[in-house]
């Protein structure tokens, strides 16, 4: 899958661990990074570690599937 980031996308502090997300999400390894769909919404977090998530979205266009990476949550509860 094509990955494609928001063009504010900010990840200073965690480029490690949104690398290695980034990759098992590329190869379709959702569950190794550890993502899961948000309930009642089309969006997906991945866990980057103990408090903190990635949110991304999977569309569709041209007959290819993309990842949407939007946002980084820091400090999530």
């Amino acid at each position: 899958m094509e990955i494609l980031r928001y063009s504010d996308l900010d990840v200073r502090g965690l480029e490690a661990q949104v690398n290695r997300a980034v990759a098992l999400l590329r190869d379709g390894d959702f569950r190794a990074a550890d993502a899961r769909k948000m309930a009642g919404s089309a969006f997906y977090r991945a866990r980057l570690n103990d408090k903190d998530r990635l949110l991304f979205r999977c569309v569709k266009h041209g007959g290819q599937s993309h990842i949407v990476l939007l946002e980084v949550i820091r400090n999530h509860t």
